[in-house]
């Protein structure tokens, strides 16, 4: 009797998990997507989707129902135009040697910092272009082989506007 009792907890426990288990409800993580709305119609949709889970057929129309995540999960870096200002880094990738090209008839300041993905800061230079085509070199050959962002901060002398840039460098070794 004392048998049957534990089977029949157990079995009522198990029925009970089972009844919650599926409760999640469906979502992606997608690298982009959009939504685009009209007079006549409504557009959602998510890139790199991947779960189809009904398709519906018309005369002029195919739709194929998934799951799309509620809400916006975008990683993107918005750069700002500073029109008078243009940059480039190389080589990219390098072995640690590159060289900041800077092209501006301003007169600015830089500061350059390189941070690796998760934000430490790993060098730190400041640049004063002394011509309108400026190269300077960086080395970071001390850094261990990997993926950097390169933020460069542009600021006017004499003035407070100042803007950031941020890009990739890898360094191989």
């Amino acid at each position: 009797m004392k048998n049957l009792s534990g089977i029949y907890i157990l079995s009522l426990l198990c029925l009970h998990t089972s009844l919650f288990s599926q409760q999640l409800s469906p979502s992606v993580i997608s690298s982009s997507g959009g939504f685009y709305t009209n007079s006549s119609a409504m557009l959602s949709f998510t890139t790199g989707e991947m779960a189809a889970i009904q398709t519906y057929a018309g005369a002029t129309s195919i739709l194929t129902q998934g799951f799309q995540q509620p809400w916006d999960l975008g990683t993107y870096i918005n750069e700002h135009p500073f029109l008078d200002f243009s940059f480039g880094i190389y080589p990219n990738p390098s072995n640690g040697e590159f060289y900041l090209l800077t092209d501006s008839d301003l007169n600015l300041h830089l500061d350059v910092s390189i941070a690796d993905l998760l934000g430490k800061k790993c060098f730190t230079h400041e640049v004063n272009p002394v011509s309108k085509l400026n190269v300077e070199p960086i080395n970071v050959e001390q850094l261990p082989s990997g993926t950097y962002i390169l933020s460069l901060r542009v600021k006017e002398n004499n003035t407070s506007h100042e803007n950031i840039f941020n890009t990739k460098i890898t360094i191989v070794k």
